[in-house]
């Protein structure tokens, strides 16, 4: 991952619906233009990479996105809003 200040890329994340459901797990993995990023999505079921989004920087730093440095803490905070869900249902 590189530590540029200008770049997401290397961040992994979460995305929600507005009803704070997680939506995609993913991994920012390039820069398509200022402002634009490639991310990889993954299979919730097996973990494997799905397809690939565009999404915008406004959009990855907004509400309904959180960022992690590493897959590891992506993966926690997933497992965290897992129980967290199945609280909220019960």
């Amino acid at each position: 991952m590189t530590d540029s200040p200008n770049t997401l890329v290397g961040y992994w994340g979460l995305s929600f619906t507005p009803d704070g459901d997680m939506l995609h797990q993913f991994e920012v993995i390039r820069v398509i233009e200022s402002g634009q990023y490639a991310v990889q999505l993954f299979s919730w079921w097996d973990g494997c990479p799905t397809c690939l989004e565009i999404l915008t920087a406004e959009v990855l730093c907004g509400d309904s996105v959180k960022l992690y440095r590493d897959r590891d803490a992506m993966v926690e905070a997933a497992d965290r809003e897992t129980a967290k869900t199945q609280r909220r249902r019960a």
